[in-house]
Parts: C-alpha cells; sequence; structure tokens
C-alpha cells in the first residue's frame, strides 16, 4: 500500500484503460444490482461493497452445505487442530453426534480441494419458539484468506432469510480481538461481557456477547432501495 504523501507510480495506456472498465463495469452492476428488477438480489448474492442508498448486492458462490454424519471425523479433526483449540470448545464425537441428530441445530460444512473439509459452523437454537438462533461455531481450517468471512456472510443469510431468525447471536473469547473485530465489520452489535464463562486449561475467560437483530439484518444486507 502507498501511504498518504509518497509518490505515485506512473500508469501505462493499458494500466489506465483497465482501471476506466473497472470503474464503468462498477458504475454498471451498481445501477443493475440497485434495481428492484433485477432477479438475482436476495438468497444466493451477497456482498459488502456499499452502494444503493449504503447497500449493494455482488455475485457470489454458495460455499456450504448441510453436514452427514460421514462428514464427523473430519469435523473434529478440524475443531481438534492447534490454531482451533484455543478458541474453540472441544466435543466428543458422541456429543457431535447427537447435536448433528436433534431438531435444535444445523451442521454446515464447506469441502476442500481435493478432499477433506475447508471449514465447518453450527447454527444452534432451531427447536426454540423464541426466534433466537445461535451462531455456535466456526471453524476453518486456514485462517486469514477471508473463507471465514464469506461463510459467516452465508450463515447470516441463512439464518434470516431461510430459518427466519428474529436475533443471530454468539460470544467470543475475550483474547480473540481478530474475531471480534471480523464480527462488527459485519454487523453484529456487542451486547456485553460474560465474565469468567469460559474455562480453557486452567485459566478462566470472559466471553464478548454480540448479536444482529432481523431490523438490523433487513437495514445492512438488503437490495431494496
Amino acid at each position: 500500500m502507498i501511504q498518504d504523501g509518497a509518490p505515485q507510480p506512473r500508469q501505462g495506456p493499458a494500466r489506465r484503460r483497465l482501471v476506466r472498465f473497472q470503474f464503468l463495469w462498477e458504475q454498471w452492476y451498481t445501477a443493475l444490482t440497485c434495481s428492484r428488477n433485477f432477479p438475482f438480489t436476495g438468497n444466493r448474492y451477497l456482498s459488502h461493497r456499499r452502494g444503493c442508498g449504503g447497500r449493494i448486492l455482488y455475485p457470489q458462490t454458495m460455499l456450504l452445505r448441510a453436514a452427514m454424519p460421514a462428514d464427523l471425523p473430519a469435523l473434529i479433526s478440524l475443531e481438534r487442530a492447534p490454531a482451533a483449540r484455543q478458541f474453540v470448545g472441544q466435543w466428543s464425537e458422541e456429543r457431535h453426534r447427537a447435536t448433528l441428530g436433534g431438531a435444535d441445530a444445523r451442521y454446515y460444512v464447506a469441502d476442500a480441494e481435493p478432499g477433506g473439509l475447508a471449514a465447518y459452523a453450527i447454527l444452534r437454537g432451531l427447536a426454540e419458539d423464541s426466534g433466537s438462533i445461535e451462531l455456535k461455531r466456526v471453524v476453518v481450517a486456514t485462517p486469514g484468506h477471508g473463507l471465514g468471512r464469506r461463510i459467516l456472510a452465508e450463515l447470516i443469510r441463512t439464518a434470516f432469510e431461510e430459518l427466519h431468525a428474529h436475533r443471530l447471536f454468539l460470544d467470543v473469547y475475550d483474547n480473540n480481538a481478530r474475531a471480534r473485530d471480523l464480527y462488527a465489520s459485519l454487523g453484529f452489535v456487542p451486547e456485553g461481557v460474560m465474565r469468567q464463562a469460559a474455562r480453557r486449561g486452567d485459566a478462566w475467560h470472559d466471553l464478548h456477547l454480540l448479536s444482529m437483530l432481523e431490523s438490523e439484518y433487513a437495514a445492512t444486507y438488503s437490495s431494496s432501495s
């Protein structure tokens, strides 16, 4: 990144044409997706570029599928990875199997190439009549490459548009600032701190509670003008 005040590199004709094309393409796409007649806004198209009076949707491939019992060994392997262990509870296979087979939760996985799992997630609270769904878990095999953000965006859409949640909430460790910043950037609002609510090893940790309401989702992610 070039800092303010640093000399700017000269752009050749090809570079200027590319920049001009990108600008025109974004102008065209903004006009198209802001139209009420655009047929693909909503369920399968989601991004966080601003436009349309503060909102714009860009096409994005669906990443997640419903998990099956056969996915559990790979899923548990992700959970046991060192990068995940410090922030994710360690469930037994029996607990995962019972939760997967119950009516209160949905498991989702993202397949890796050429095999295995790139990520998994759990939504919980579906059997409740409160309309409050918990984003219980998101685990990504290789963090730092944007996959977690894309999966979270898809889970948010699923919770509100498919499961008709009134409120989507989650908790995060006090020392996981990276995750807290990510959730905030996606529209989650801090609600408070649950003091010493989780134990890791011999230490107790605070958990930050964040949530998003149905009205906040509509204001942030809707394609309507």
